[in-house]
C-alpha cells in the first residue's frame, strides 16, 4: 500500500481530443531539432578533426579503464583458509562467524567479493555459509547468538546488515551516516556512526557521531542520538581557531561494557577527554583522564570499575610515546603503570612505540597492544612490566578497526587483507594464514 497519493484532476473529454494532436506536434518539432543539432555537431567534429590530423601516420587510443577479471565462484558450504577471513566475531574459543574475501581489486587494495563464514576449529578454516549482499572493506562484525549478526563495512554507507538464521539471509538496517564501530553486550547492539554534512568540508574529524541501540535482530534502533562534544574540548578548540572553531566533533567508542554503558574518547587533535553513558546515550559525562594533552585515547574495559588506559603520541617514523593507566575505581583515580617515550624515557619495559589496539583477557591479569607496526607488547602482571611477544610485523603489518575479540582467555583479531591473529593466553601468538599483498 502506498503511502504517497497523488490528486490529479480530471480533463474534460474534448480537451483530451485537442492535447493530443498538439501533444504530438510538439514531440515531431522536438525531434526535428534534435536531429539538426545533431547533424550540425557531427559536422564541425569531422572538420575540426581533418585540419588537426597527425603529421606521423600514428593512432592515438583513449585510456580505457582495466578491466577487472571475472569473478571465480564460491559455493555455500566450500571450506576457506583463515588467509581469506578479515573480520570476525567469536562465540566460544572454537566457533565463531568471519567475513572472508576471496578476490581483490589490486588497484584499489579493496575486496570484490564478501561471503560469511563460519569456524568450527578456532579458526584454522571457515565454512561458506552464504555470500553477502556487498563487498565489504574493514568489516565489522558482532553476532550475539549463532541465529542472530550485524555486519558492517567502516565507514560505508548503507553497509549496515542483520542476519536473525545464522547468515543465510540478511536484511539491511536503518543507521545514520557511515559505520565507524558495531559492538554487542548483554541485550542489546550498539552502532557508532559519523554524519558529516557539506560544511565539515571532508574533515571526518569535525562530523558528529550519532549513537544508535538496537536490540539484537532489529533492523530499526530503539534509540539513535548524537553524542554532544564535551565543552572543555571546544573550549580548546576555540583557543586555537577562534571564530572557526567546531561546534561539534567526532567521538571514538572506546568499549561497550554493559547493555546500557559505554565508554568514549572526544578530542581527537585536541587533548582528549573521557566521556561515559550509562542509560544507552541519552546522556554522557566526561570523566577525568590522565591523558590529557598525551594523545589519542585507548581503553580496556575489564569491569566497571577497573579499566586500562593507553595515552598514544605518534611521533612518525614508527615511533612516539605511550603511557599506560590503570584505575579500580572507574576513573576517579588513575595509577601509571609504564611509560615509552621517543627520546628514551621509558620505564617496566616498555619502548617507543604507539598503541594501537588494545585487550586483556577476562580478569585483567594480562593485557597487552598491538602497535601501528603490528607488533604485539604484552604484561603478564596486570600492567607492572612489558615484553614484546610477537614481532610479525612482516607477516601482519596491521589490523582491523575492530580490535581484538576475546571469548573468556582466547583471543582472535582478524587482517584487513586475511588471516587471523590467535592467543589462548595473551603470552603466546600464533598467526593462522598468510597476509595478502596488494598493489
Amino acid at each position: 500500500m502506498s503511502l504517497l497519493v497523488e490528486k490529479v484532476e480530471q480533463v474534460r473529454p474534448e480537451e483530451i481530443s485537442i492535447l493530443i494532436p498538439e501533444a504530438r506536434r510538439r514531440t515531431r518539432l522536438r525531434r526535428l531539432t534534435i536531429a539538426a543539432v545533431v547533424m550540425v555537431v557531427v559536422a564541425a567534429g569531422v572538420a575540426v578533426a581533418a585540419q588537426s590530423a597527425p603529421r606521423t601516420p600514428s593512432v592515438v587510443k583513449l585510456a580505457q579503464a582495466t578491466k577487472l577479471p571475472p569473478l571465480i565462484p564460491v559455493s555455500i558450504g566450500e571450506s576457506l583458509s583463515s588467509s581469506t577471513v578479515i573480520g570476525l566475531s567469536m562465540l566460544t574459543p572454537q566457533s565463531g562467524y568471519g567475513v572472508a574475501s576471496t578476490q581483490w581489486d589490486n588497484w584499489s587494495g579493496r575486496p570484490r567479493n564478501s561471503f560469511i563464514t563460519f569456524t568450527r576449529n578456532a579458526g584454522t578454516s571457515w565454512q561458506v555459509v552464504a555470500p553477502l549482499p556487498t563487498a565489504l572493506w574493514g568489516p565489522l562484525v558482532t553476532f550475539i547468538s549463532p541465529s542472530v549478526g550485524y555486519v558492517a563495512g567502516y565507514q560505508q554507507a548503507h553497509s549496515l546488515i542483520v542476519t536473525t538464521d545464522g547468515g543465510h539471509r540478511w536484511r539491511a538496517v536503518r543507521v545514520a551516516g557511515e559505520p565507524l564501530t558495531l559492538t554487542s553486550s548483554g541485550s542489546t547492539v550498539w552502532v557508532t556512526s559519523q554524519v558529516c554534512v557539506p560544511a565539515d568540508n571532508g574533515t571526518s574529524s569535525m562530523c558528529p557521531t550519532t549513537l544508535s541501540v538496537f536490540r539484537p535482530g532489529a533492523t530499526i534502533p530503539t534509540n539513535a542520538a548524537m553524542i554532544p562534544t564535551d565543552g572543555a574540548v571546544l573550549g580548546s578548540l576555540k583557543k586555537i581557531d577562534g571564530a572557526m572553531a567546531p561546534t561539534v566533533i567526532s567521538t571514538q567508542l572506546l568499549a561497550q561494557y554493559g547493555a546500557m554503558t559505554g565508554l568514549a574518547s572526544q578530542g581527537e587533535d585536541a587533548p582528549e577527554v573521557l566521556v561515559q553513558t550509562s542509560n544507552g546515550g541519552h546522556t554522557w559525562r566526561t570523566i577525568a583522564t590522565p591523558c590529557w594533552g598525551k594523545g589519542q585515547i585507548l581503553a580496556r574495559v575489564v569491569t566497571p570499575s577497573t579499566w586500562y588506559l593507553f595515552c598514544a603520541q605518534d611521533g612518525g617514523m614508527e615511533q612516539g610515546n605511550d603511557y599506560i593507566y590503570r584505575t579500580i575505581t572507574a576513573g576517579h583515580s588513575w595509577n601509571l603503570l609504564a611509560q615509552g617515550h621517543i627520546e628514551g624515557l621509558n620505564t617496566n619495559g616498555l619502548r617507543d612505540n604507539v598503541p594501537e589496539v588494545v585487550g586483556s583477557n577476562a580478569s585483567g591479569s594480562v593485557v597487552w597492544f598491538s602497535d601501528i607496526t603490528g607488533v604485539i607488547v604484552s604484561s603478564a602482571d596486570g600492567g607492572q612490566s612489558w615484553q614484546y611477544r610477537y614481532e610479525g610485523r612482516l607477516l601482519a603489518p596491521e589490523w582491523t578497526n575492530q580490535g581484538f575479540d576475546t571469548v573468556g582467555n582466547s583471543v582472535f583479531e582478524a587482517s584487513p587483507y586475511g588471516g587471523v591473529l590467535h592467543s589462548t593466553n595473551g603470552l603466546t601468538w600464533s598467526y593462522i594464514g598468510e597476509v595478502r599483498k596488494i598493489g
